[in-house]
């Protein structure tokens, strides 16, 4: 397998590689995971501690794990938007609680106008009430003297008839006297009716006077009683009205007290994962290390075997430089570039390549970790690259052939590949056919 020139060589980045990608795939969260969990750092998602109660989360605890404590803060975040919505939801209600409150407010302000008026009302009935009755006992009084003046008038008219009267005129000295007892006669008359009209007329005023204030009365104070009722009932609404305001606003209260709880949960959490995830990074970090040394230690020579019959140099005809191989097979190499350089074919190499050579092309085809370098199949890198220590180069016993001056033969169609195909075998060489350059005592 070949080294390649500088274009071929490059840096392949895995983000799936290393200590914070194995936290990543530990720390996913299972969206399987029970409902319960949540209880482990809640005490009860039912029944929140209040806020005194609340305790911090311990940190990094025999067992704990970023995954568990990510479980339970996926937990606490679901609850903490369930109870978003809950919030959201009694805002809206106290919102609609309150402005009924205020129409009912408005409304207990217009009965409670309207009763004060009616009493105003009643007042007055009552006031005119008394006044009229003031009026009636003076009427009475004033009947009463009617009265006793009309029994008068039958006193005088039997004790002094007009008849008598009348006669007397005739008995006058002079007409003139007659004309003025006439005349007393008439007025005499005349007076009692009088009287009679005023008693009828006082009694029907007084009758309807008294019938007039005892009903505007009792219309004011009936509708002080109707006023009083409404006044009742709205009262009686308002006070429902502010009782279930109350609730609500209690509600709000404690659902804030329980999102502001899970709000310190999930902080707390939050601390902990990070912590988690920073001691697992440096675990991860330092059995990596150790690791990477054991593999060191193991690759410095204890997989490797020793080039058979150390190394050779050998030139290339072609004035292209040498090829470092082992000893065992150099003078045969040399041989065979002599023998192609004759038939008009320029071959010239790699061969030789030391454990740190490997290492580093596995690091350039492969990836650079732990798992890339020294454990991942030769097939997974581009170009397949064998394992530090199992590569024949590493034995001095394998070349990656170039073509007349250029780069490393590319195809089966390559004329130095067609001479090779054709006569490495006769010098120990074979062809690892997916590879055209790659040539071997073992073909691997």
């Amino acid at each position: 397998m070949r080294w390649g020139r500088a274009g071929h060589l490059r840096e392949l980045h895995d983000s799936k590689s290393g200590p914070w990608g194995a936290i990543r795939h530990m720390a996913s969260p299972r969206r399987s995971v029970p409902v319960f969990l949540c209880l482990v750092v809640l005490s009860g998602l039912g029944v929140l501690p209040v806020a005194s109660d609340a305790r911090p989360v311990q940190l990094l605890s025999p067992g704990d794990d970023p995954q568990s404590t990510q479980e339970q803060q996926a937990e606490v975040r679901a609850k903490r938007g369930e109870v978003a919505i809950e919030v959201d939801a009694l805002k809206a209600r106290t919102t609609e609680l309150n402005a009924a409150l205020k129409k009912l407010d408005a409304n207990v302000k217009s009965q409670q106008a309207k009763y004060a008026d009616a009493q105003q009302r009643v007042v007055k009935a009552d006031e005119a009430l008394a006044v009229a009755t003031v009026a009636l006992g003076e009427a009475e009084k004033r009947v009463l003297a009617l009265e006793a003046a009309r029994r008068q008038l039958m006193v005088d008219s039997f004790t002094s008839p007009p008849s008598e009267n009348a006669v007397d005129a005739f008995d006058a000295d002079n007409i003139n006297d007659a004309t003025i007892k006439q005349a007393l006669l008439e007025m005499h008359a005349d007076r009692q009716a009088e009287v009679l009209a005023q008693l009828t007329a006082a009694r029907e005023a007084v009758k309807a006077d008294r019938a007039a204030k005892a009903d505007a009365s009792a219309a004011a104070k009936r509708r002080r009683t109707s006023a009083r009722a409404a006044l009742a009932r709205v009262e009686g609404a308002k006070a429902q009205q502010q009782k279930f305001a109350d609730e609500a606003e209690a509600a709000l209260e404690s659902k804030l007290a329980e999102s502001a709880q899970l709000a310190a949960v999930d902080k707390q959490l939050s601390a902990k994962l990070a912590a988690e995830q920073a001691e697992l990074a440096r675990r991860l970090a330092a059995a990596k290390a150790a690791a990477d040394a054991k593999a060191r230690a193991a690759n410095s020579g204890s997989l490797v075997k020793p080039a058979p019959g150390g190394l050779a140099t050998v030139s290339c005809p072609n004035g292209d430089g040498s090829i470092t191989v082992a000893g065992s097979i150099g003078t045969q190499v040399g041989n065979l570039l002599r023998a192609a350089w004759a038939d008009g074919v320029g071959l010239c190499g790699w061969g030789f390549r030391s454990p740190d050579e490997q290492i580093a092309l596995r690091k350039a085809h492969c990836g650079t970790t732990y798992y890339d370098i020294y454990l991942a199949p030769a097939s997974a890198c581009s170009p397949p690259t064998a394992r530090p220590g199992y590569s024949m180069h590493e034995q001095g016993l394998a070349i990656d052939f170039t073509c007349n001056g250029g780069g490393s033969i590319e195809s089966h169609s390559s004329p130095c590949f067609i001479w090779l195909d054709n006569h490495a075998s006769t010098y120990g060489l074979y062809n690892l056919e997916t590879e055209a350059w790659h040539w071997s005592t073992n073909a691997h």
